[in-house]
């Protein structure tokens, strides 16, 4: 492109007598100037029903393992509803992947049609090529360098880390929670309105795509937040013992009911540190009076926010059925009522 302008822009240059110089392919400009290429443009048919097209990808090492051991987590994600499914890994292996396919085929409610996913080993090995092939499932396999090519999946992991990653902040707990927030973040996920393709269009979450009927958002809770859970009568210490045992909600119990509460190992009364349960008191206006300061510039300088100006901010109180009372919100800076005890 260059040298056929040469001539018009210098002096001394002719080209006359040379070969076709859109068909030369220069070894050094291409060693030198080698670069991906763009992707075609065009319009990919949309699928049109349930688990005709679902994405898969598992996430990259993580450096501190979860509380289970896990240390990567696999999605699943169906083209057509935008329903997403996490699971938690140990080894990115072809045992345990195909291990967690067989239980998402389970809560998936059938198999997918066509299953996306990258060139990875693991998931592109002989074994469960053979595992679809008998399922009769097609496969789409992107390069195993190019990961953007499987673009649903790998933007639905970056954007689970970041659900999860804002929790984990907002509640101030440890690196190793962040299995329980992985699968707090697509249970909410699937809860959310999703973008619709244009303006005319109505709103809509995955779960009422995929389920028809619309989300029951009532047993959210704030991720995190301090907690209380009921001790069976068996497993109390004697008559005048504790009724209840403090906790932190970590989740939803998505294979039964109830919620997730991790408690501090008790040999006494014998409870595991992560119990499934719904008898539970929840203290969700703590997560807001322990957030950190924050520095606010204005035209006169900073001005420093507190915690407590925070908590008056989202000071909502909340009530529900699972509740025994309304818990009142208490500011740390607030004087207590003096407790006078007479005979």
């Amino acid at each position: 492109q260059y040298l056929q302008l040469l001539p018009e822009v210098t002096e001394g240059v002719s080209l006359q007598g040379t070969a076709d110089l859109q068909n030369i392919i220069c070894d050094g400009c291409v060693s030198g100037k080698m670069k991906q290429l763009d992707l075609p443009k065009g319009n990919r048919p949309k699928p049109k029903n349930y688990l005709e097209v679902v994405s898969t990808d598992a996430s990259g090492i993580i450096a501190t393992a979860s509380h289970g051991g896990s240390k990567y987590f696999v999605v699943f994600v169906d083209h057509y509803t935008g329903y997403v499914w996490v699971y938690l890994m140990k080894s990115r292996t072809t045992a345990e992947y195909t291990k967690i396919f067989k239980r998402w085929m389970i809560d998936a409610g059938g198999k997918p049609k066509t299953l996306c996913m990258d060139g990875e080993s693991a998931l592109n090995s002989k074994a469960f090529k053979d595992y679809c092939l008998d399922l009769g499932i097609g496969r789409y396999v992107s390069l195993a360098d190019r990961q953007f090519l499987n673009g649903v999946a790998e933007r639905m992991i970056r954007t689970i880390k970041e659900k999860a990653r804002v929790m984990l902040h907002a509640a101030n707990l440890t690196q190793n929670y962040w299995g329980f927030a992985v699968l707090y973040a697509g249970f909410v996920h699937n809860r959310l309105p999703v973008k619709a393709g244009d303006k005319a269009s109505k709103a809509i979450t995955p779960h009422e795509r995929r389920f028809k009927t619309k989300p029951d958002m009532r047993s959210l809770r704030v991720f995190g937040c301090p907690c209380y859970c009921l001790i069976d009568k068996a497993k109390r210490e004697s008559t005048w013992a504790p009724k209840a045992i403090k906790g932190v909600f970590v989740g939803i119990n998505c294979e039964g009911s109830g919620w997730l509460v991790h408690t501090k190992p008790n040999v006494t009364i014998k409870i595991p540190d992560v119990k499934a349960t719904r008898d539970v008191v929840f203290d969700e206006a703590a997560t807001f009076l322990n957030a950190p300061q924050y520095e606010l510039e204005d035209e006169n300088g900073y001005d420093i926010i507190e915690a407590e100006e925070v908590a008056d901010f989202f000071a909502i109180k909340l009530t529900d059925k699972h509740q025994c009372a309304e818990m009142p919100i208490t500011l740390a800076n607030e004087p207590q009522p003096e407790i006078v005890i007479s005979d």
